[in-house]
């Protein structure tokens, strides 16, 4: 595997899992299709960059190992080169490893890696770049886009996270080759639990202060709501979104009360956020398949989301498995919330249970991988 991969979401995996390691709470589906694949007795190597070692570091396991690969500290510094030096480093590591096949994930630094490391690969397509580009203009997004339109020459065999991902890299992005649509899957920390909702309505939210993830928009429709359910609150996960951020500060500017800023999380603190939620008001603008809607479906928590907000339809089964809204339309999204949290704490739609674990399950979504790695040869 080259892909993004924190150590301390694999330390099952490890000889020694008490060991000290470098902690970013990063790389979910790295990690956790490697644990699905040691289980069904394969040996999984992960190649990562990591801005927290000074050295190349690897930690084993019985059937694993994971390489840390330092990264230049500046996103600047690294995308000047289109992270020539970092990626020349993966390639080495892989190179040495001799893997049968190499699973490349994201199409930026980590497939540029693997087509230096002239093994026979495959890749995993995480994202839309030209979409991130529209939603967030700058500079480095440009460059990005130009790293994914470079890697696209190389990439033989594909597989994108959700149906939007795979037409957008049709069209957007010119890719002529096959492309197999494979979810992420339920995260593995995130297990059955039995919820235990706040005592009053609470609504969460995980994701960071970009435009993308429109916070903007959710903090104007909590408002509304506030007007309707005094007793309401909204919580904040995410980075840039502690309590001394800008949105933190525009939000006290303008006298909206409820709100909790959190900023960063590990995933234990995420975990009771999620079991005391009454629901996920998730209005990105714009996902290919958003981890964060895996995570509620595990822990039982409901999910509001964008009805066109890219994969994350596919996410809630087209509305059958959450609740679908029109995100240019504020007052319907926060009438839609007010119906669902107004009385009790709501619950996941009939047959969601079911649903969620035929499709996202760590078991199918492995095999369909194991069968996908077959038809690569």
């Amino acid at each position: 595997m080259l892909g993004p991969c924190s150590p301390d979401m694999v330390t099952d995996l490890l000889d020694d899992p008490l060991a000290p390691l470098p902690v970013r709470t990063s790389g979910i589906p790295v990690a956790d299709l490697s644990r699905a694949l040691v289980a069904r007795g394969h040996r999984v190597s992960v190649t990562a960059l990591n801005a927290d070692v000074r050295d190349q570091t690897t930690y084993q396991g019985p059937s694993f190992e994971i390489t840390l690969v330092p990264q230049r500290p500046t996103p600047r510094s690294r995308i000047k080169d289109q992270f020539r030096v970092e990626r020349e480093r993966m390639a080495d590591v892989v190179r040495g490893q001799r893997p049968d096949l190499v699973h490349a994930h994201w199409t930026y630094e980590y497939e540029l890696a693997a087509q230096r490391a002239a093994i026979t690969h495959v890749t995993t397509v995480h994202d839309v770049p030209l979409s991130v580009l529209r939603h967030v203009p700058d500079a480095y997004r440009l460059a990005r886009a130009a790293m994914a339109y470079r890697a696209r020459l190389g990439m033989r065999r594909v597989s994108a996270v959700s149906r939007y991902t795979a037409d957008h890299w049709r069209r957007g992005m010119l890719y002529r080759g096959p492309v197999t649509v494979i979810p992420n899957m339920l995260p593995t920390p995130f297990g059955p639990t039995l919820r235990r909702p706040c005592a009053v309505p609470t609504l969460l939210d995980v994701a960071d202060s970009s435009p993308l993830k429109n916070i903007s928009t959710l903090l104007d429709v909590f408002a509304t709501v506030r007007r309707r359910i005094p007793e309401a609150q909204l919580r904040l996960v995410g980075p840039g979104l502690d309590s001394g951020s800008e949105l933190a500060y525009r939000c006290r500017r303008r006298g909206i009360r409820g709100v909790t800023f959190l900023g960063r999380l590990d995933r234990s603190a995420l975990r009771q956020e999620m079991d005391g939620a009454w629901l996920l008001t998730h209005l990105s603008r714009e996902e290919s398949c958003p981890m964060v809607v895996l995570e509620a479906h595990a822990s039982g928590l409901p999910v509001l989301a964008g009805a066109h907000a890219g994969g994350t339809p596919d996410l809630l089964d087209d509305g059958r498995a959450g609740t679908l809204v029109d995100l240019h339309r504020g007052q319907a999204i926060a009438q839609a919330i007010i119906e669902l949290i107004q009385n009790d704490p709501p619950s996941q739609a009939p047959g969601t249970t079911r649903w969620i674990s035929d499709t996202f399950s760590p078991h199918k979504v492995a095999e369909s991988y194991l069968r996908w790695y077959g038809d690569s040869g």
